[in-house]
């Protein structure tokens, strides 16, 4: 009885372990140092915007874009030096890129010439 109650316990432990791994390897983050947030805004209340509108749709590494959702305005920024883009990922979904490391450096949210 207590090898069975062992063998449950550590196929439980796997199952959850494989649970982790993939919720990690699934998520948008690129590093493990904690949970990434959208650089966002409330727009005021007459811009509301219907759908997902981007000033950047093609991610270029020097512009910082933005994009404006619903009462939201989400904005590029830099994070440790890495840049971190947002884009429309359908008319009612925006995601963030994974981080890119600017070769000569990152500032207010666009990579550095």
């Amino acid at each position: 009885m207590k090898r069975r109650l062992n063998q449950y316990h550590f196929t439980i432990f796997t199952l959850l372990a494989i649970l982790a791994i993939l919720t990690l390897g699934l998520n948008q983050a690129s590093y493990l140092g904690g949970a990434v947030v959208l650089d966002r805004e409330l727009l005021p209340e007459n811009q509301y915007q219907i759908g997902c509108v981007d000033n950047d749709p093609s991610n270029y590494y020097d512009v910082k874009g933005f994009v404006k959702h619903k009462d939201y305005l989400y904005r590029d920024y830099c994070s440790d030096g890495r840049l971190f883009q947002v884009y429309c990922a359908s008319s009612k979904v925006v995601r963030m890129t994974r981080g890119y490391d600017c070769p000569n450096g990152c500032e207010n949210g666009a990579c550095l010439s």
